[in-house]
């Protein structure tokens, strides 16, 4: 049975931002909306900063492909976790944000792969997780 705390029509306000609250019995989840009003130069950092996470997005999907394609191999999320550290000297563009939001780009894409094999185990049409273009990618 469902406890709504708040709905987003009751919750209040704060700025920019709706806190809404929802849970079942003794579970609460809380979300956040924020609206943001970036100046031209956020604007810019955040053009940088999803163009990388699509880049990260995109390569570890082709390793993922490459790997079983190749040599059998699966590569998980905590293969490519490991790797990320390894960037450092390398590829510091991509670190210039810090090493989480790299992090929850593999996340996404491992939810994806999780998403495909779960429809393959239930017999529906799978659909292999596909490469990302920079402007369906909007979320950090």
């Amino acid at each position: 049975m469902w406890d709504m705390i708040s709905s987003r029509e009751r919750a209040p306000e704060h700025g920019g931002a709706h806190l809404i609250v929802d849970g079942i019995d003794a579970v609460v989840h809380r979300k956040a909306q924020f609206a943001l009003f970036l100046k031209p130069a956020q604007e810019k950092g955040r053009h940088r900063l999803l163009g990388v996470l699509v880049e990260v997005y995109n390569a570890a999907l082709e390793e993922r492909r490459s790997a079983y394609a190749i040599a059998g191999v699966s590569v998980s999320l905590f293969d490519q976790f490991r790797q990320v550290k390894d960037l450092r000297g390398v590829r510091d563009d991509v670190l210039a944000f810090g090493i989480q939001p790299v992090r929850i780009a593999l996340k996404r894409l491992d939810e994806a792969f999780q998403a495909f094999f779960r429809r393959i185990r239930r017999g529906e049409t799978p659909g292999l997780p596909r490469f990302r273009a920079e402007h369906r990618y909007d979320t950090a």
